[in-house]
């Protein structure tokens, strides 16, 4: 059951908030751990994502002169509100399996796309000379992965919908009620195409692997790195353990979310080993075996394979309206 039903705490403290940005970082540590590791390597400490973001905080910043200072700060802090907003209603469904969750499935995408957007943002008045490439880059990868994600969300809210008696349901506790009743949607054979779909998903939203060419690290000084220094770094990591972990428990709660009924810490530990299996499926896999790619390979690479399976997921639900 839930510790406690105030949305400030849900959203501040548990699931989201504290808790979102402790395991994000250390799931950091451990993805950083495990790629060395594939790489015959030792790799960092585990809690190193936690030390650089405490050296960070304490330092200085420094901000070009040709950089819009407000709007600069202002970005990153938008974008961490945006996935903290993402975070807690997702955790909610992955961890409880139940509960009034105030932001609907519809939006989940959107606040997702916040920090893209916002990192662009931030870029674009930070007086960087390669900002330009980089904005082009990252929208065009945004609207490769929200593509994706949108038809994955698609066959779900039809898979759901057409075995409830109505056309679609957008209630993320809809869905999740629907899994406790008739089993996780992770098994239905229609929808595991959705499902490597999302497996593409993750590292194109971290930016990770082949999806890493809108930072650019190799070309232009560590990519965004060059530009945000200090404590705006520091923000910037937050914001993505955050939206690492809303990634992670949004395809929790949509492929095999928790029991209902059970214990918290039950299904907290389940919940946390879930987001790891995913973690290691996807971004330590994609991080360790993918090369990087021009832009247009990139995006024929995309629409060839996970949206061709996100797109056969939709059309096996709408031929098939059994129930699984």
């Amino acid at each position: 059951m839930l510790v406690t039903e105030n949305p400030i705490f849900q959203l501040a403290i548990f699931p989201g908030g504290v808790f979102a940005l402790f395991f994000g970082l250390l799931l950091k540590g451990i993805d950083c751990k495990v790629r060395a590791r594939l790489q015959c390597g030792v790799g960092p400490a585990l809690l190193q994502p936690f030390f650089d973001l405490v050296k960070l905080s304490r330092k200085g910043d420094p901000v070009k002169a040709t950089a819009n200072e407000r709007i600069f700060g202002a970005s990153i802090l938008l974008g961490i509100a945006a996935v903290a907003a993402a975070t807690m209603p997702v955790l909610i469904g992955g961890i409880y399996g139940k509960g009034d969750i105030l932001i609907g499935l519809p939006w989940i995408p959107f606040l997702l796309a916040v920090p893209t957007l916002a990192l662009l943002a931030a870029e674009r008045h930070s007086g960087a000379h390669f900002a330009a490439v980089r904005f082009s880059r990252e929208l065009t990868l945004l609207l490769i992965w929200e593509g994706a994600l949108l038809l994955v969300l698609f066959s779900l809210v039809l898979k759901v919908g057409m075995n409830s008696g109505g056309p679609v349901v957008f209630s993320l506790p809809e869905i999740l009620r629907f899994q406790q009743e008739r089993g996780p949607l992770l098994f239905d054979p229609t929808l595991l195409p959705a499902f490597v779909t999302y497996l593409f998903f993750i590292p194109a939203l971290a930016g990770e692997g082949p999806f890493g060419l809108g930072q650019a690290e190799a070309e232009f000084v560590e990519g965004p790195a060059h530009e945000f220094s200090k404590p705006v770094l520091a923000l910037f990591q937050m914001m993505s353990a955050l939206r690492m972990v809303a990634a992670l428990g949004l395809g929790v709660a949509l492929f095999y979310p928790a029991e209902q009924g059970g214990s918290l810490l039950l299904g907290l530990s389940w919940f946390l080993l879930k987001c790891l299996l995913l973690t290691l499926a996807s971004l330590s896999l994609a991080r360790t075996t993918g090369g990087h790619f021009r832009i247009d390979q990139l995006v024929r690479l995309f629409w060839k394979w996970p949206a061709a399976l996100g797109l056969t997921s939709l059309i096996l639900v709408l031929i098939t309206r059994s129930s699984p």
